[in-house]
């Protein structure tokens, strides 16, 4: 269902909670999400979403399979975003789509970006666990 969904469904929702204050997605609920890996609600937020007034983005992914995010995507919404004062990551992996081979390499630019980019007093969080 949401693979049909036009980008200008995700730009009208966007656009109408662009004051919140607060985000928090979980992501891979969806049955999309099973078949690409990737979860087209998050995808939207990150690409679409300009939020001024956000202080807190919490990005949750289920505990037994991971889901995935794009650093080609993180990394742009951090920036529009560097006024906020928490960002937190569990359970996600952080990868810019050329495989898992690169995994370490996705972490380590979304920490690098996230020290460059956001506040000098805004704590960031990433929570990784093996399976």
């Amino acid at each position: 269902m949401y693979d049909r969904v036009k980008p200008s469904f995700w730009r009208t929702i966007i656009g109408v909670v662009s004051h919140i204050e607060e985000l928090e997605l979980y992501m891979g609920r969806w049955d999309l999400c099973d078949q690409t890996g990737k979860d087209p609600v998050l995808e939207a937020f990150l690409k679409y979403g300009h939020f001024p007034n956000l202080s807190k983005l919490h990005l949750w992914g289920e505990h037994e399979k991971p889901a995935t995010v794009d650093t080609r995507l993180l990394k742009p919404f951090l920036w529009r975003h560097r006024q906020m004062r928490s960002v937190v990551l569990k359970d996600l992996l952080v990868n810019d789509a050329l495989g898992p081979a690169q995994l370490c390499d996705g972490i380590k630019c979304v920490l690098v970006h996230a020290r460059e980019t956001l506040r000098t007093d805004a704590r960031f969080e990433m929570h990784i666990f093996p399976r």
